[in-house]
């Protein structure tokens, strides 16, 4: 979903705007991001094409063909925003799970006090043969697929969202749909499932404040920090290594989960790139993040190399940005991500009290070719309209 909305959104319901900074510095020094790296800018596209990614926006599933499908509820996860999909294939590509919330009653985000009901999590499971649909959990605002089928979770030891709450939780594995949900956290606490490397699961966890730390559950009960203050951008496919973001320090670091072992660490230039940030995409050797109106491109072997950056303009988004970024093919050429262009209040919509959410714009899926450059743009969307490109990293592990 657009980064813009995303951003506004869970500042008023949770203020959860996430950070990255410092953590384990075993293992090789940073290398410089190397000038000379292709920077390419890119006119944001006008004409809008079909675009060959499968989508949802509100309660649309829009499949690559086209195709559409109705979900009985709107797909929405303001506790989440981009640390992890709202919108995911199990790796058969039968199911869709997604998260939605529902409003406590009467709830006005304009005026809260410390306890005041705010709103539900939930995550539903949505049957692509037959349309049906089951609730798998209330209460619950992160999910990810494992290739065999398996679903990890959080759910809240309460299900009602509650102003300036902690929102306590646990991590829940169940090895199929139909099966008992199995505990995996220890303590309570406030986790965001990423995905699944290999059998182990990577989740965030949330110490204190704003900070998020990289964990890793190797098994029910057994976890360990990978990473302090940092985002994770993309997991490999062979659940092996994965890169994370250090947004304060401009790096970005590859990391081997099994072990923990920094492998190889970039500087990113902030001038000629700027931060990159989590929610990004691996495939074959190489991994795409979201940056600050572009589209970053890392090889990545024994080592990290910039390889290719789109540069859209940061001010061709007024008030929004680039998200969600994730390869169209096993090759890593074709890159697809959700692009706003959010128009910033006037003084007169201010005045008469119209809130940034409900700020004018657009919201669509662009598709770009890494090596030509090449962009195309999908139909717009209210900014309004929480988007998300599907998941189908479930299906790619297995294979």
């Amino acid at each position: 979903m657009q980064a813009a909305v995303r951003a506004l959104t869970i500042a008023a319901v949770a203020a959860t705007a996430f950070g990255a900074g410092c953590g384990e510095d075993s293992g090789r020094d940073a290398a410089p991001s190397g000038a000379g790296h292709p920077v390419q800018q890119v006119a944001l596209p006008k004409e809008i094409s079909s675009v060959g990614r499968a989508h949802v926006a509100g309660r649309v599933l829009r499949e690559a063909s086209g195709a559409t499908a109705t979900l009985d509820e709107r797909i929405f996860a303001p506790l989440v925003g981009d640390l992890s999909p709202t919108a995911a294939l199990s790796a058969d590509g039968r199911s869709l799970a997604y998260s939605t919330w529902a409003d406590a009653p009467g709830v006005d985000y304009r005026h809260l006090d410390a306890g005041d009901a705010i709103g539900i999590p939930s995550i539903r499971i949505h049957d692509l043969r037959t349309r049906s649909e089951q609730l798998l959990a209330l209460g619950a605002d992160s999910f990810a697929w494992r290739s065999d089928g398996a679903i990890a979770y959080v759910r809240a030891n309460e299900p009602m969202y509650r102003s300036s709450s902690p929102y306590p939780g646990h991590v829940y594995v169940r090895r199929a749909l139909a099966a008992q949900p199995e505990r995996w956290s220890t303590e309570p606490g406030r986790y965001v499932v990423v995905g699944w490397a290999g059998s182990r699961l990577i989740v965030y966890r949330r110490p204190f404040g704003e900070q998020l730390d990289v964990a890793v559950f190797d098994a029910p009960g057994q976890a360990r920090v990978l990473a302090r203050d940092a985002g994770v951008v993309a997991i490999e496919p062979t659940g092996e290594r994965l890169v994370v973001e250090r947004g304060e320090r401009m790096e970005v670091e590859l990391l081997d989960v099994a072990g923990g072992a920094r492998l190889a660490s970039l500087h990113i230039d902030p001038e000629s790139v700027g931060p990159v940030v989590y929610g990004g995409d691996w495939a074959g050797e190489r991994v795409v993040a979201p940056g600050n109106g572009k589209l970053v491109v890392f090889h990545v072997a024994d080592d990290l190399v910039l390889e290719h950056v789109i540069d859209f303009g940061v001010s061709a988004f007024k008030s929004g940005g680039i998200s969600d970024a994730r390869f169209l093919d096993d090759s890593g050429n074709r890159v697809a991500a959700i692009a706003s262009v959010v128009e910033p209040l006037t003084l007169e919509q201010a005045e008469a009290g119209m809130e940034e959410f409900n700020a004018p714009g657009s919201a669509f899926v662009v598709t770009c070719e890494r090596t030509t450059r090449a962009c195309r743009r999908g139909p717009g969307y209210s900014p309004r309209t929480w988007i998300q490109l599907l998941d189908d990293s479930a299906g790619r592990r297995r294979r």
